[in-house]
């Protein structure tokens, strides 16, 4: 996998979490999980945007799991 363009992929979560909303921002990292294999060594991010998608949407317990995975 290109760590690049995934990078970018997972910066349209980071605007849309800062825009449009956590449910969304989450429905599209969901997407991109499924689309993508992140190499172990980068999964963090995946799980830190899980984090933050959480929070957002109000789930603190979904959002502690994902911190601490």
């Amino acid at each position: 996998m290109d760590w690049k363009r995934a990078d970018v992929r997972l910066a349209k979560v980071r605007e849309l979490l800062m825009g449009q909303g956590p449910r969304l921002a989450l429905d599209r990292l969901q997407f991109i999980v499924s689309q993508e294999d992140f190499p172990a060594e980068e999964k963090w991010r995946v799980l830190e945007y899980y984090a933050l998608c959480y929070h957002g949407l109000f789930d603190l317990q979904k959002s502690q799991k994902y911190n601490w995975a």
